[in-house]
């Protein structure tokens, strides 16, 4: 919800809904139809995705499993319809960080696309750095987890002190 908050992306929470979506719902790093999926009907779809097919659901699909990220699908869609991609920083971040958190950090970054959609893009670094230091990794969870079950507490003076692997 912070990157949503922070650069001002209108999202909202649609639980599963009796009425059908009126025009074109647009599934986007995702497959409708797929398990990460909840259907909505809709009276026509539209597939914007970077992984491998798992369901045929429409014949409006943008399949790329080539990239490392969807916000590089993204990025290039939106470099075809000729949109200045530049003079819109809040979307130049999203699609940043998209890329950053879809490829481990830039570590598996191979797409010369997704090359040039990172070097093109204009981005708020203390954004994406506010981002970055908001998640914890599975590995960092656990060793808070580990660390706060094995933790001391002093009833008489009500403290705890918390011993944990560096992360």
């Amino acid at each position: 919800m912070l990157m949503v908050e922070k650069l001002h992306i209108p999202l909202e929470y649609q639980p599963q809904m009796e009425d059908t979506v009126d025009g074109l719902l647009i599934t986007v790093d995702c497959q409708y139809g797929a398990g990460n999926v909840t259907e909505l009907p809709a009276e026509e779809i539209a597939v914007i995705d970077h992984h491998p097919l798992e369901v045929i659901c429409t014949e409006r699909m943008r399949l790329q499993p080539n990239m490392g990220s969807c916000a590089t699908l993204v990025w290039t869609m939106l470099q075809e319809m000729h949109y200045p991609v530049g003079k819109n920083r809040d979307l130049g971040t999203a699609l940043y960080y998209g890329l950053y958190m879809d490829t481990n950090q830039f570590s598996e970054l191979s797409n010369p696309v997704d090359m040039d959609m990172r070097e093109s893009l204009n981005f708020d670094k203390n954004q994406i750095s506010l981002f970055r230091n908001s998640n914890i990794s599975l590995r960092e969870l656990e060793i808070a987890g580990v660390a706060m079950l094995r933790c001391n507490y002093n009833d008489d003076y009500q403290f705890a002190v918390i011993h944990s692997q560096p992360c």
